[in-house]
C-alpha cells in the first residue's frame, strides 16, 4: 500500500491513511490484534523519510514531584505547547540535549515559563529528581532490552536511556 493510499473504514465512510492504521495498532501489546514492531517502524519510517517529519513528545502528565507533591500537566499549558509545535514556532528556538533520554528539548516555547520546560528545575526539592528520573530511565532501559533489542535498527538502539 503507497503511503498516499487511503482506505475507508467499514461502513463508517472514514478515511484513512497508512500510517493512521498503522499506529492505530503498533505493537500488539495488551493483547490487541496489531503489527509486529518491525512493521510498525517500517511505516513510521517511511512517513518520516517522505514527509521530513518532526516528532515531538510533550509531557501531558506529571511534573513538579513524585506522586503526592507533583501535579498534573496543566492542559492549558498542554495546549499551547501542541498549538507552538503545530504552528511551527519551535523551528527557531535554541534546544538542549537531555543526556539521560537522548532528546532534545527547547528551551522556550512562546506563552510557556522557561522554566516547566525543565522537568527538574519544577520539583521543590530538585536533589530528589535525579534518583527518579535514573529509576525511570533503567525502567525504560530493561523494557526496551527486553522487547526491541536486536529487532530495530542500531541506530534506533542507541538513543535507548544509558545506551
Amino acid at each position: 500500500m503507497a503511503l498516499t493510499d487511503y482506505l475507508t473504514l467499514g461502513n463508517s465512510g472514514l478515511r484513512v491513511s497508512p500510517m493512521c492504521l498503522g499506529t492505530m495498532t503498533f505493537g500488539n501489546e495488551w493483547g490487541v490484534v496489531g503489527t509486529n514492531i518491525e512493521e510498525s517502524l517500517d511505516v513510521l519510517g517511511a512517513y518520516l523519510d517522505r514527509y521530513k517529519t518532526q516528532v515531538y513528545m510533550v509531557n501531558t502528565g506529571w511534573s513538579g514531584g513524585g506522586y503526592g507533591v507533583g501535579k498534573r500537566m496543566d492542559l492549558n499549558l498542554t495546549r499551547r505547547i501542541v498549538t507552538a509545535v503545530l504552528q511551527d514556532e519551535l523551528a527557531d528556538v535554541k534546544y538542549r540535549q537531555d543526556a539521560r533520554f537522548h532528546f532534545d528539548v527547547p528551551m522556550s516555547c512562546p506563552g510557556v515559563e522557561p522554566t516547566l520546560l525543565d522537568p527538574k528545575s519544577t520539583w521543590p526539592n530538585q536533589e530528589n529528581y535525579d534518583p527518579q528520573a535514573d529509576k525511570l530511565a533503567g525502567e525504560f532501559r530493561a523494557t526496551f532490552e527486553k522487547k526491541y533489542l536486536g529487532r530495530v535498527d542500531d541506530s534506533i538502539a542507541a538513543q535507548c536511556p544509558d545506551r
